[in-house]
């Protein structure tokens, strides 16, 4: 099953925040953090239950990207998986949505 993929705006921000901080060093780096991240993302149109429940939020999804952590829903009724946080992942979760 197909799915459309989409980030909320703070998803949005958490990658520009991630780029803006490895560009400082090393812009190539920076590029292919967010390619991987983006590319990782991307399959979730077609993999979306690939991941677990994270057990605190049990709607959001966990998928690891390298040092990051993507959480996610998947709403199965309007075929949407949205992307609500991107976090490095040592970072502590008091951050999660709802």
């Amino acid at each position: 099953m197909s799915y459309t993929v989409q980030y909320t705006r703070r998803a949005i921000t958490n990658l520009q925040e991630i780029y803006d901080y490895i560009s400082e060093n090393n812009m190539p780096v920076a590029d292919k953090v967010i390619d991987e991240i983006d590319g990782r993302v991307a399959n979730l149109e077609q993999m979306s239950v690939k991941y677990p429940t994270y057990p605190d939020k049990s709607a959001y999804r966990r998928m690891p990207v390298g040092n990051y952590l993507v959480f996610y829903k998947i709403f199965k009724d309007r075929k949407i998986v949205r992307v609500y946080l991107v976090i490095q992942g040592k970072r502590r979760f008091a951050a999660m949505p709802g």
